[in-house]
């Protein structure tokens, strides 16, 4: 993963949004069986845990 070169703590970052896009992509989704959510509350269920479990 490449770091931003922006400036430091810029919450509006494009560039910090679309890695971490791209890593919840990879780690989540890429990872998982092919496997699709069924619903829109399960996959966001699914995202929070990721996200509580990291």
């Amino acid at each position: 993963m490449n770091l931003s070169l922006s400036s430091v703590g810029d919450c509006c970052d494009t560039a910090n949004a679309e890695s971490f896009v791209a890593m919840l992509e990879t780690e989540l989704i890429d990872r998982q069986p092919r496997q699709r959510f069924r619903t829109r509350a399960e996959a966001s269920r699914k995202i929070f845990g990721y996200l509580e479990g990291f």
